[in-house]
């Protein structure tokens, strides 16, 4: 069994996802016949996680759940082992059918568990979990950029290097996005140097991890700042390691490599057809979990088959009806940033149909709803592209239909409380203080 275990996480790292299946499957069969209860429910959990994967979310919640209850079973003396169950689930379970945010107070839970029992190993996973949700949950950027950096630090100052890390490239995502970085474009800042982070880690197939995380952070950053060439050929990258390790970016990393291709198709007319078909794909396995009832997907189908329509029907008011589903859809749950995004991709087809009324209606909601998000520094760029559209002051224009009216700038702290702090769930986001726990429990020698 120790031996299966180790053949799994090398696997896992290096990305070999037939021997990651087989590894898992065969640990499992040893688990349940000979090994401890520890064990099994590891083993019931990483079965849960590969039937969420293939889009049997019905099974993997079965799963998912005989693994937590098999974990309060486990004895005092291998808590280790009943927390390491709980963060799996977490992990790969939990969000399929939850909305984001209604996940985090769990991972503040875990980790706060995570931290009373000294389990040092497994800080930065936590951490990694809790941001990665919080990230997909599109709330203001501001606490999460905050406790990320406190988290980042402290595992800098007790000396954890590869832990901190692995946080590194979503950090300096969130600052890129909030205009703390010079060159917004690039993954380089205070936090991190891209290019130094990949070389440091670069054949080092026990840490790929980190290299993956980079791309991640790279896919993001190059798809919002308008580089779908780089996003592309990260996502590109990241392909090897999808079916590796289907945490709860999975959707996330599939829903941005759709983003990616469509975007290559509506801007390479020799290639157009191969990302359009390549990005269909992707739109069918969006299918998949939505109708096994994967609650954070569903908007994400719809912005994609916008994205899809575009590129085919040359009939406007179609295209605008697809895509002011997908806003309505985005902003009933409460994702801010795939709100932002919708209204941002229609005001581009709509630009390059020639239609600037349109254009500049869907343009300004994107840049108002990324002012509240935070993320300044795509309300520059917005800015600077489409500064003729926005001539007519940016607080006046007609508001899109699909999208609620926009206020004034004034009225913007009341967006904000209203979609990023609107439940008392998620008012205690605002006052975690992750860190500063890490501090209190593992105080300097």
């Amino acid at each position: 069994i120790d031996f299966i275990l180790y053949l799994s996480e090398l696997s896992t790292l290096t990305g070999k996802v037939e021997y990651v299946k087989l590894a898992r499957v065969w640990m499992a069969e040893n688990a349940l016949k000979h090994g401890p209860i520890s064990l099994k429910s590891i083993s019931i959990a990483t079965w849960a996680m590969w039937f969420a994967a293939e889009g049997d979310l019905k099974l993997a919640e079965r799963f998912g759940k005989l693994s937590l209850e098999m974990a309060s079973k486990i004895k005092e003396q291998s808590a280790f082992f009943r927390l390491h169950t709980k963060m799996l689930y977490d992990s790969y379970c939990l969000h399929w059918k939850n909305p984001y945010h209604n996940t985090l107070p769990t991972w503040i839970s875990t980790n706060e568990n995570v931290l009373e029992q000294g389990y040092t190993e497994a800080l930065a996973f936590g951490m990694l979990g809790y941001s990665s949700v919080y990230f997909c949950s599109g709330l203001n950027l501001a606490p999460l950029e905050r406790d990320l950096q406190n988290s980042y630090e402290n595992l800098s100052d007790y000396g954890y290097t590869l832990d901190r890390d692995r946080l590194g490239p979503i950090l300096q995502l969130v600052h890129n996005l909030m205009g703390k970085s010079e060159e917004p474009n690039v993954l380089t800042g205070e936090v991190m140097d891209v290019d130094k982070l990949a070389k440091e880690y670069s054949g080092d197939h026990e840490q790929e991890e980190i290299l993956r995380s980079i791309w991640l952070a790279r896919m993001v950053l190059s798809y919002y700042m308008g580089e779908y060439p780089d996003a592309y050929a990260m996502a590109k990258k990241l392909n090897a390691f999808t079916e590796a390790l289907p945490s709860v970016l999975l959707p996330f990393q599939t829903f941005f490599h759709a983003c990616a291709c469509f975007a290559m198709a509506r801007s390479s007319s020799m290639k157009k057809q191969k990302f359009k078909r390549e990005g269909s794909k992707l739109v069918v396995r969006f299918e998949t979990w939505v109708s096994g009832g994967a609650i954070n997907c569903l908007h994400m189908l719809k912005l994609l088959k916008a994205e899809q329509l575009s590129l085919t029907s040359n009939k406007g008011d179609e295209v605008q009806r697809a895509y002011d589903d997908s806003i309505a859809a985005s902003a009933r749950i409460g994702f801010l940033q795939d709100r932002s995004l919708a209204n941002e991709r229609a005001g581009l087809y709509f630009l390059d149909m020639g239609d600037t009324e349109r254009a500049a209606s869907y343009l300004g909601n994107a840049r108002d709803l990324y002012e509240v998000w935070g993320a300044m520094a795509k309300v520059r760029r917005l800015d600077d592209d489409h500064r003729s559209l926005f001539g007519v002051s940016q607080f006046q224009r007609t508001p899109s239909r699909g999208g609620a009216a926009l206020r004034a700038k004034e009225g913007l702290k009341d967006i904000h409380d209203r979609m990023a702090v609107s439940t008392e769930d998620r008012q205690k986001l605002n006052e975690l203080r992750f860190s500063q726990r890490l501090r209190d429990e593992f105080p300097k020698s």
